[in-house]
């Protein structure tokens, strides 16, 4: 297991637990991006593995639990937030906010930004606001890299998307 560092209090701080099986130890490389969730659940993104990772509290630290889902749309995560029952995620290589149950059941996916000039933002993090109303995502544009947001811009392209969300956390809509 990976060595434990120490706070200035001297406490121990918090670790995941690492699996001695080898096929379960590529769970546990690259993570990203990381929220809390209702029960003291974390909520895990990564590259390694395309997904969701959720780990139990438990008195030893943060036990891995199971893998809420795992597919192409969440390849490139570079954000997760819980609110309002829910988990968003958002994916540097699609430009979209996914919203899921806490089970990882889908319940809509939107573009981050639409009807803004250029049509794709990069998107590299996001938070939810205090009142829990917006996302709010770290993104730049993409400045003729083709979608390619390994590569660096050109130009100081940096923004702070604001995403509005509906009371229960449904995204905003249009009337």
């Amino acid at each position: 297991s990976p060595p434990t560092r120490r706070r200035a209090s001297g406490r121990k701080s918090m670790r995941l637990r690492y699996s001695s099986n080898a096929r379960d130890r590529r769970r546990y490389c690259w993570p990203t991006c990381m929220a809390l969730g209702p029960q003291n659940e974390l909520y895990v993104i990564q590259y390694k593995v395309s997904g969701i990772l959720e780990y139990r509290r438990t008195l030893q630290g943060y036990t891995y639990r199971r893998t809420l889902v795992s597919e192409e749309n969440y390849t490139s995560p570079e954000g997760i937030v819980c609110a309002h029952g829910s988990l968003y995620v958002a994916s540097v290589e699609h430009g979209t906010i996914s919203r899921l149950t806490l089970e990882g059941k889908l319940i809509e996916r939107a573009q981050a930004a639409t009807g803004l000039r250029p049509q794709f933002w990069i998107l590299w993090g996001m938070c939810a606001s205090p009142e829990k109303k917006r996302l709010l995502i770290a993104a730049h544009i993409d400045d003729g890299n083709g979608g390619d947001y390994r590569r660096p811009t050109v130009h100081n392209s940096g923004r702070i998307l604001c995403f509005d969300l509906e009371a229960d956390g449904s995204f905003w809509k249009d009337s």
